[in-house]
């Protein structure tokens, strides 16, 4: 366990209740005291149902959310999650979870930085003209263990939790508008499986944080750069995927290349433009 961490306090800054996973693991890895401020309005930032936009990229907007707790009293470090949801970024049709962490360290002004990519994710939203669609919807979003949103064009619906309220609101909004859109619950404490993914990254991110520089030790040591260019096995031209990661420290500037972090010194031709465009 780090020092520089232990005893110390942490305010975990989220409207959707991510400090049921978030504060055991900082507690239990980095000796941190955990608190939560739920009347800290995040969704100022950026809805998934769109009522307000998020307008920065999600690594900018996780910054933004720690920095929303900067006012809160006898904090040392605050800690904020993001979310992004949608296409796998290199794998056409598989839907992905893209999560980012983030602690603010309130004395040295200084950010850390963690994301993970999750392909396990009920993200989906089903446009339905018919009431006899809605069971077998609700059963692919896996109602009611997670829970869904009702959206037309003008109207969105949340915090449903009953079947038969359900069918009610459906029913109305398709007479209103011929139709209605399903959407899965993306906020944590509605939907389990993004409580998992926040679960898997906050432990990796306790290691990203313990990780020291090489040089002057200081802690935090993480990767800044995913270098492309892995060789392809058959024509040796680079690919896209990663040759190296980059680490630098925030400390003392120290950079240390991880060359083939994925344990393989060429690429499959299968993900090669050239091979296989």
């Amino acid at each position: 366990m780090t020092s520089y961490f232990k005893n110390k306090t942490c305010l975990i800054v989220s409207k959707h209740q991510k400090e049921i996973v978030i504060a055991p693991i900082l507690n239990a890895k980095l000796g941190m005291k955990c608190v939560s401020n739920a009347t800290i309005d995040t969704d100022a930032l950026g809805t998934f149902t769109g009522e307000i936009e998020r307008v920065k990229s999600p690594y900018d907007t996780v910054k933004d959310k720690c920095l929303l707790g900067q006012d809160f009293p006898g904090v040392d470090f605050i800690v904020a999650n993001e979310g992004s949801f949608g296409a796998h970024p290199f794998i056409p049709f598989i839907t992905a979870d893209e999560e980012f962490i983030c602690l603010y360290d309130v004395h040295e002004n200084e950010f850390i930085v963690e994301k993970m990519l999750f392909y396990e994710t009920n993200f989906s939203t089903v446009k339905i003209t018919n009431v006899a669609e809605l069971d077998d919807v609700l059963l692919k979003l896996n109602f009611p263990s997670h829970g869904v949103i009702l959206r037309t064009e003008n109207l969105i619906i949340k915090d449903l939790f009953d079947l038969d309220e359900i069918r009610k609101c459906v029913v109305e909004m398709l007479f209103q508008q011929g139709n209605c859109n399903i959407d899965t619950d993306m906020r944590a404490m509605h939907n389990p499986t993004r409580m998992k993914c926040i679960e898997q990254l906050t432990m990796k991110f306790t290691n990203t944080l313990t990780s020291k520089c090489n040089q002057c030790g200081w802690h935090g040591f993480t990767i800044v750069e995913h270098k492309e260019g892995l060789a392809c096995s058959l024509c040796n031209r680079p690919t896209k995927s990663t040759l190296y990661h980059l680490y630098k420290c925030k400390k003392c500037s120290f950079e240390k290349k991880n060359l083939f972090p994925n344990n393989k010194e060429v690429e499959d031709p299968t993900y090669c433009d050239w091979c296989n465009p």
